[in-house]
C-alpha cells in the first residue's frame, strides 16, 4: 500500500508539473512557424526603425544592446512602427521582449489592494494595446509588488471610459534577473472572439478570453512598451531588450470577386476575399495569392516585406480572364494647375501608387493630364 501510494504522488507531479508540456505557452500552437517582425536590439544605429521612442526620450538610455528607462512623472516608452516593422493587417499577434524589473522601486501595495489608488500609484503600465478613439486603450498590462512577490495584472477600458482592473493577478518572476516574456492578443477581435495570454520564459502565467476580460471588439492600432503611464510612487529603472512582435503565418490567400468578401480570412477559397487591395493587406512573409477570374482594380500597397526564401507571391489562374488593373482614383493625386483650365499631377506619384506587385515598376506612366470642363466636373 505505501508503493502504491509514493507511484501515485509521482503520477500527479507529472501530470500538474511538467512545463512546458502541461503549460505550454498559446504561441506554439500557432500553425507552423511564427513570423517575427520588427525586431529591436537597441544599438544606436537603429534609433526610429520598428519602434519609436515616445515621451520624455531624455529618459531612454540605449546602453549595451538594452533600453534603459527611467522612471518619473513624464513617461517614456516606444511606440510600434508599424510600417517600418512590415506589420501585416493581423487578426492577432504577440510581443516578445526580454524585461527586467529587478532594478525598479514598486512599494508594496496593500493585501487587498484597490485598482485607485494602491495599483495605479504603486504600480505603472508596461504595454498598453491602443484602439481608435472611440475603442480606447484595450489591454494594459500593469507590474506591481505584493507581500509574497511580484504580481502583474490587466486593465482596459470600461464603455463609460473608465479603467477596470481585471480580479485574476498572476505572480511572475521575482529573482532579480531578466525573463522572457511574450504577450499575445488580438489585434482586431468581434463579438468576445480571441484571448490575452502571457508567457514567461515559455510558460504560461495567464490567459483569459476577450470575454472574461469584459471586451468584445478590439480593433490595435498602437502598441507602446515602457513606463507608459500611473505609477506616481515607482522609481529605479526598468530594462528591456530584444523587442520584437509575431504574428502567426499566412500560407495561401485566395481571392475571388465573384464569391469572396472582404470582410472574410481569405484563408480558404470557401472564406476568399473579394479584392487584391485587401489581400495585400494581409500577406505576410511566405504568403501565395492566388486569384480566381476576374478583373481587379486598385493598388497593391504591401505591408509586409517578403524574405529571401518566403516572397509574396500574387498568382492568378492562366486565364485572358484575369487581370490586375492598377486604377487608382484620380482624386487621391496631387494635382497643380497646368494652365488656364487644365490641371497635371505629379506621374512620379501615380507610378508610385499605379498598383503593381513585386518589384515590377511601369516603363511609362499613364496619361494623367486633365480638362475641367465645367465646375466641380474632371474629364
Amino acid at each position: 500500500m505505501d508503493s502504491f501510494i509514493r507511484l501515485s504522488l509521482v503520477v500527479v507531479y507529472l501530470v500538474i508539473c511538467l512545463p512546458p508540456h502541461w503549460c505550454a505557452c498559446p504561441i506554439d500552437q500557432w500553425p507552423q512557424e511564427k513570423l517575427p517582425l520588427g525586431e529591436y536590439s537597441f544599438e544606436e544605429s537603429e534609433e526610429g526603425l520598428a519602434w519609436n521612442l515616445k515621451g520624455e526620450v531624455s529618459g531612454i538610455k540605449l546602453e549595451n544592446g538594452k533600453a534603459v528607462i527611467s522612471t518619473s512623472k513624464k513617461h517614456a516608452y516606444m511606440d510600434l512602427n508599424f510600417g517600418a516593422a512590415g506589420m501585416p493587417d493581423a487578426r492577432r499577434a504577440a510581443l516578445a521582449a526580454t524585461i527586467d524589473l529587478s532594478q525598479l522601486q514598486l512599494p508594496q501595495v496593500p493585501a487587498s489592494p484597490k485598482w485607485n489608488p494602491d495599483v495605479r500609484d504603486n504600480g505603472f503600465e508596461l504595454l498598453k494595446m491602443h484602439g481608435l478613439p472611440d475603442n480606447g486603450r484595450v489591454v494594459s498590462l500593469v507590474p506591481y509588488r505584493k507581500a509574497d512577490g511580484l504580481a502583474m495584472m490587466f486593465t482596459h477600458n470600461s464603455e463609460e471610459g473608465h479603467i477596470k482592473a481585471e480580479d485574476k493577478p498572476f505572480a511572475v518572476p521575482n529573482d532579480g534577473q531578466p525573463h522572457e516574456y511574450v504577450i499575445g492578443f488580438p489585434m482586431k477581435g468581434k463579438d468576445g472572439d480571441g484571448d490575452v495570454f502571457v508567457c514567461v520564459d515559455g510558460e504560461l502565467k495567464f490567459q483569459a478570453a476577450l470575454a472574461d476580460l469584459k471586451l468584445t471588439t478590439t480593433d490595435v492600432t498602437v502598441v507602446r512598451l515602457g513606463f507608459v503611464a500611473w505609477g506616481d510612487n515607482v522609481g529605479g529603472s526598468l530594462l528591456i531588450d530584444k523587442v520584437l512582435m509575431y504574428v502567426p503565418p499566412l500560407p495561401d490567400v485566395y481571392v475571388d470577386e465573384k464569391t469572396g468578401a472582404d470582410t472574410n480570412d481569405g484563408a480558404t477559397p470557401d472564406t476568399a476575399l473579394a479584392s487584391v487591395v485587401r489581400a495585400a493587406e494581409v500577406a505576410r512573409p511566405g504568403t501565395t495569392v492566388h486569384i480566381a477570374e476576374g478583373i481587379y482594380r486598385g493598388a497593391l500597397e504591401l505591408r509586409s516585406d517578403g524574405r529571401a526564401g518566403q516572397p509574396i507571391k500574387f498568382v492568378g489562374k492562366c486565364s485572358d480572364k484575369t487581370a490586375i488593373v492598377g486604377s487608382i482614383r484620380a482624386d487621391s493625386l496631387t494635382w497643380t494647375q497646368h494652365k488656364d483650365k487644365i490641371y497635371k499631377a505629379d506621374r512620379d506619384e501615380a507610378e508610385r501608387r499605379v498598383g503593381l506587385c513585386g518589384h515590377l515598376e511601369p516603363r511609362e506612366g499613364p496619361p494623367l493630364r486633365v480638362q475641367v470642363q465645367s465646375a466641380g466636373r474632371l474629364y
